[in-house]
């Protein structure tokens, strides 16, 4: 099938799904926004949720030849997480990412969605409680 849908789905057949979500979390101040961020840094959490944290990458010191930048990543088994203050405004962007095994693209976007809304909703919880 030469349809776009077709295309996509020898894609997700042969490299996985890839799912993005973009989270955004308001506060009171830039400084707050920047206070979470650097308490995430110096104190990493381990696991979110049931996503246990494989790697945990200071951007401050800049990260896959990239300019150093204010923020951290997390990588997960099937993931990633970054999370940046604004640094204009008083809020933190999280961008989040899943990626299924290869294989039948209809289970494994099924399983990207489930993963990427189980994982916005941990990242959500550790934001609001830190």
């Amino acid at each position: 099938n030469n349809s776009v849908t077709g295309i996509l789905n020898k894609i997700y057949q042969e490299f996985g799904v890839h799912l993005t979500k973009q989270l955004s979390f308001r506060f009171a101040s830039v400084s707050e926004a920047i206070k979470i961020t650097q308490k995430l840094i110096s104190d990493s959490p381990t696991k979110i949720g049931e996503f246990n944290v494989e790697k945990v990458e200071d951007m401050n010191n800049g990260i896959d030849g990239l300019p150093p930048t204010s923020g951290i990543r997390l990588m997960t088994k099937n993931g990633r997480i970054i999370v940046r203050p604004s640094g204009t405004e008083p809020k933190l962007k999280c961008y989040l990412e899943v990626i299924t095994k290869p294989g039948n693209p209809q289970t494994n976007q099924a399983i990207a969605i489930q993963e990427l809304d189980s994982l916005a909703k941990s990242v959500h919880q550790l934001l609001t409680t830190i």
